[in-house]
C-alpha cells in the first residue's frame, strides 16, 4: 500500500521543529534515572573508596541485565500472548480471519520499517489493545485476536486506511526510537535496586536478631571446644583444628562490642544500634527506587508516547493521519473517562477557583487531583497534549519547571543514597560536581530546541532560563535549609540532651558500639563549629556560586549553539559540534571552576592543591585554549556561508532559505509533516 505524500504547511504557516534530529527528552530522563541508580554503584570505582567494586557492579548490572533479557519472555506470558509463527501452526485453533489479517498487519509493518528489521507480532484470543514490547533484539508488536482483524480490515477501508497505518507507524516508532530499549532498561536497573535492597535489609534484620540471639552461648570459649570436637569427629585419622583464635581476634576486632555480645542482658541495646544502622543503610536506596518508579519512570511511558508521535507524523507525512489513529488506537478504548485536560496554569487556577465556590468536600478535592496530581501518575499523555505537541513539537520537553524540579530530585536522591550508612564511609564523595555537572548538561540539553527554532523561540526565554536555575537552586539549598532549621531547634531547647541522641546515630551509622564512647557534638565538635561546616558554608556556596556559575555558562553555551548554527555547509554535522562544544564548557567547568571556588569556600577540606587537582585543572584550561582555537578557526571557516558558498547574513532562522540558491537552511532541522 503506498504511502501518502507528505502535507505541505500551509501558506504562512511556520514550520515545525523535528525533534527527532535533536537529543530527546527520553534519554534525558532515563539518563537522570541511570544516575541515581548506578550513581552509587560506580562511585565504588572512585578514587578513595574502600569497597570492593567488581562484585558491586558487575553484580547490579548483569542482575539487571539478566532481567532486562528476560522482559520479552516474561510480557508474552503475562498477557498470554503467543508469537505468529506458533500461532498459526495449529490452524485448527486458529480463526480463520486471523492468518490474513496477520499477513496485512506484516506487509505494512514491513513497509513502514523500511531498511530497518520489522517487529514480530503476538496474539492472543481474548480481548488485547495493540502494544508493544521488547528488546533490541526482541520486538514485538502484542495484539487481540478480534483487534488484529479489525485493523487489517481497517488498512483496506479507504476512510481508515491513513488512520489505521499512523497506529501502526506509531508503534513501530517505539523502536525505531528505542524507547522501548531505553524504558526496559530503566525498569530493570529500578526493579533490582528496590528488590536487593528489600531482600539485603530482610537478611540483615534476621542476622542480627540471630546473632544477638546466639552470641552470648557462641562467645564462650566452651562453645569453641565442642566445635573442635564435632570437626575432629566429622574427620577422622586428622589431627583436630584448633579454634582458639576466634574468640581473641574477634575481641581484638572491636572490645566494646564484644563485651556486649557477651552479656545476654544488652541484646536490647544492640538491636537498637543494628536497627539504626540497617535503615540508614538500604532505606535510601528504596526510598529513591519508589520515587524513581513512581514520578520519573512514568514521566518516561508519557514523553515516549509524544516521540512515537513525532515519528508516525513523519512517516505518514501527515500529523492529520496520526489524530485520526488517536482516535481509533485501543489505548482509548479502555479508558473509563475522559483524559484528564492539561490546559494553561492561569486557566487551570480559575477553574479550581470556580470549583471551590460551585462544589464543597470531597467532590472538589477528587477534581483538583484529576486536574493537577493525576497527570503526573498516568501512563499516557492525555489528547489535547499530544495533538499540542504535533502542532509544535518543541513542547515535548516539557515546561521548565518540570525539568528543573527532575534535576533537583534526581541529584537530591543520590546524595542521599551516597550519604546513607552503606555508603557514607566507604565511598568517596562527589561533592559539589555532581550538582554543577548534571545542571549544566540536562539545562543545555532543554534549551537546545529553542536555539533551533531561530526568531521563534519563546519570548519568555530568559525568564524560564533564569527560573530553571533559581528553582533548581532552591532544590540543592532545602536540606540545608532543613538542617538549619533543626539546629536552631536543638539550640532553642535541649542542646546537650539533643547531642546525646545525635551521638548515639553518628555511633550506630558507624557500626560503634560501647558504654564509654567520647562524646562528639557540643564537645568534640561544637555547635558553631558544625553550623560553619556543615550548613553555613555549603548553603552559601550553592546560593552563591552555583546559579552564577550555571548562568554564565549557559549563556555562553546558548551563544555559542547559536553561532554553530550558521554552520550551514556542515548540514546535520553542526551535531558533532555541538556535542565537543558542550563537553568542554563541561570540563572547564568541573575542573576549573568547580575545584578552584570549593577551595576558596572550604579551606580546611581542600588545604592545598593536590598534583591531581593541578592536573586536572592544566588539562582544563589547555581544553578551553584549545577548544577556543578551534572554534574561531572554524568559525572563520563556516560561519555565515551556505553550502553554495554564498555568504547568508543574520542568525540562523528555522525555514530561512539561501539568498543565493533558494535552498533550506539546515533543512534536517525542519519536521517532514
Amino acid at each position: 500500500m503506498s504511502q501518502p505524500a507528505g502535507e505541505q504547511p500551509a501558506p504562512g504557516e511556520p514550520p515545525k521543529l523535528n525533534v527527532l534530529a535533536l537529543p530527546s527528552y527520553t534519554a534525558i530522563l532515563f539518563g537522570l534515572i541511570a544516575l541515581v541508580v548506578l550513581g552509587a554503584v560506580f562511585a565504588s570505582v572512585l578514587p578513595g573508596s574502600q569497597m570492593w567494586w567488581p562484585p558491586i557492579v558487575l553484580g547490579f548490572t548483569l542482575l539487571s541485565l539478566r532481567d532486562y533479557l528476560r522482559r520479552p519472555r516474561t510480557s508474552l506470558r503475562r498477557y498470554g500472548l503467543t508469537p505468529v509463527d506458533r500461532a498459526l501452526a495449529d490452524e485448527g485453533q486458529v480463526n480463520a480471519q486471523l492468518q490474513p489479517a496477520i499477513e496485512s498487519i506484516q506487509r505494512e509493518l514491513a513497509d513502514l520499517a523500511g531498511d530497518s528489521p520489522a517487529p514480530s507480532i503476538a496474539v492472543r484470543s481474548q480481548p488485547l489493545g495493540i502494544h508493544t514490547f521488547g528488546t533490541g533484539r526482541q520486538c514485538y508488536v502484542g495484539v487481540g485476536e478480534n483487534a488484529a482483524v479489525q485493523l487489517a480490515s481497517a488498512l483496506y477501508k479507504p476512510t481508515k486506511a491513513h488512520a489505521a497505518r499512523a497506529i501502526l507507524a506509531h508503534e513501530l516508532a517505539h523502536f525505531l526510537n528505542r524507547d522501548i530499549t531505553m524504558m526496559g532498561l530503566s525498569y530493570s536497573l529500578l526493579k533490582m535496586m528496590i528488590l536487593v535492597m528489600l531482600a539485603n535489609l530482610w537478611i540483615s534484620f534476621g542476622l542480627s536478631l540471630f546473632i544477638i540471639d546466639v552470641s552470648a552461648e557462641v562467645l564462650q570459649p566452651a562453645f569453641w571446644d565442642q566445635m573442635e570436637q564435632f570437626w575432629a569427629g566429622l574427620l577422622p585419622g586428622l589431627p583436630a583444628p584448633d579454634l582458639g583464635w576466634v574468640l581473641p581476634w574477634l575481641e581484638q576486632k572491636n572490645p566494646a562490642v564484644f563485651a556486649r555480645l557477651a552479656d545476654p542482658g544488652q541484646g536490647a541495646s544492640i538491636w537498637t544500634t543494628y536497627f539504626l544502622f540497617q535503615v540508614s543503610a538500604y532505606l535510601p536506596f528504596i526510598m529513591s527506587g519508589m520515587v524513581l518508579f513512581g514520578l520519573f519512570w512514568r514521566r518516561l511511558l508519557r514523553v515516549r508516547e509524544l516521540y512515537a508521535d513525532a515519528r508516525a507524523a513523519a512517516s505518514m507525512g501527515s500529523e492529520k493521519a496520526v489524530r485520526e489513529g488517536m482516535a481509533l488506537h485501543a489505548t482509548w478504548s479502555r479508558l473509563n473517562k475522559k483524559a484528564p485536560n492539561l490546559a494553561h496554569p492561569a486557566v487551570q487556577l480559575l477553574r479550581e477557583v470556580e470549583l471551590l465556590r460551585s462544589h464543597r468536600g470531597l467532590n472538589t478535592l477528587k477534581s483538583i487531583y484529576r486536574e493537577r496530581v493525576a497527570p503526573h501518575f498516568a501512563n499516557h499523555p492525555d489528547y489535547d497534549l499530544r495533538k499540542g505537541c504535533l502542532v509544535a513539537p518543541q513542547k515535548v520537553f516539557g515546561a521548565w519547571r518540570s525539568m528543573a524540579v527532575s534535576v533537583g530530585l534526581a541529584v537530591l536522591m543520590l546524595e542521599l543514597v551516597l550519604r546513607g550508612a552503606l555508603t557514607a564511609g566507604l565511598i568517596y564523595q562527589p561533592g559539589a560536581h555532581l550538582a554543577f555537572a548534571a545542571g549544566f548538561v540536562v539545562f543545555s540539553l532543554w534549551l537546545l530546541p529553542q536555539w533551533c527554532l531561530g526568531s521563534r523561540r519563546d519570548g519568555h526565554l530568559k525568564q524560564a532560563v533564569l527560573g530553571l536555575v533559581l528553582l533548581y537552586t532552591a532544590i540543592k539549598l532545602a536540606p540545608y535549609l532543613l538542617d538549619l532549621g533543626a539546629v536552631l531547634l536543638v539550640q532553642a531547647t535541649n542542646a546537650e540532651g539533643w547531642g546525646v541522641v545525635i551521638d548515639l546515630w553518628i555511633y550506630a551509622l558507624a557500626g560503634v558500639a560501647g558504654d564509654d564512647l567520647p562524646r562528639l557534638m557540643g564537645v568534640e565538635v561544637s555547635w558553631a563549629q558544625f553550623m560553619l561546616w556543615h550548613i553555613l558554608t555549603p548553603l552559601a556556596y550553592f546560593a552563591v556560586v552555583m546559579p552564577t556559575a550555571l548562568l554564565g555558562f549557559l549563556w555562553l553555551d546558548g551563544a555559542l549553539k547559536r553561532r554553530i548554527l550558521t554552520w550551514y555547509g556542515l548540514g546535520s554535522r553542526v551535531r558533532r559540534a555541538w556535542l565537543v562544544e558542550t563537553l568542554v564548557l563541561l570540563a572547564v567547568l568541573l575542573l576549573v571552576i568547580v575545584p578552584l571556588t570549593s577551595r576558596i569556600f572550604f579551606p580546611w577540606v581542600y588545604e592545598a592543591l593536590t598534583p591531581l587537582a593541578m592536573a586536572g585543572l592544566g588539562a582544563g584550561l589547555a581544553l578551553l585554549a584549545v577548544g577556543a582555537v578551534a572554534f574561531l578557526l572554524a568559525s572563520r571557516r563556516w560561519a555565515g556561508r551556505c553550502s553554495c558558498g554564498a555568504p547568508v547574513a543574520g542568525d540562523f532562522d528555522l525555514g530561512a532559505t539561501c539568498p543565493s540558491c533558494g535552498a533550506q537552511l539546515h533543512k534536517w532541522l525542519i519536521a517532514s509533516y
